[in-house]
């Protein structure tokens, strides 16, 4: 497979030249700094704490997951209104972005639902 050269002058984005990190950067720093970092602090918390911090993370997963979905949403109707095709084929291209646009809808009602079952599960947990 042939790789063209990068033109001269070319850079190559870096997070330290955004100044603010990406959607993606976020959803994929925010797990691995959690669960990398958090078992050893885990690990002294009770069973019915554990289950909460893992259903608001859920949430936080969910939220991002939803505002993805808004976002491949409004690009799916701006592709069809646009009439938007690909460049080789000139194949529509707003019914992928659409899917796209499900697939996170049920991704982040997924995390809901994990959410709440660990937030009813832990609940039936403690004594009272």
């Amino acid at each position: 497979m042939y790789i063209a050269p990068r033109p001269e002058g070319a850079r190559t984005a870096t997070l330290a030249g955004n100044s603010a990190p990406s959607l993606y950067v976020l959803m994929v720093t925010i797990p691995v700094l959690i669960f990398g970092v958090a078992p050893p602090f885990m690990e002294g918390l009770s069973q019915t704490a554990r289950s909460r911090l893992d259903a608001f993370w859920d949430l936080v997963y969910a939220g991002f997951a939803g505002y993805i979905a808004y976002s491949l949403a409004t690009g799916t109707f701006d592709a069809l209104q646009s009439g938007e095709t690909t460049m080789q084929r000139q194949l529509l291209i707003w019914p992928s972005i659409g899917v796209s646009a499900l697939l996170c809808a049920l991704l982040m009602v997924a995390a809901i639902v994990t959410a709440w079952r660990l937030i009813v599960e832990s609940g039936r947990r403690t004594p009272r």
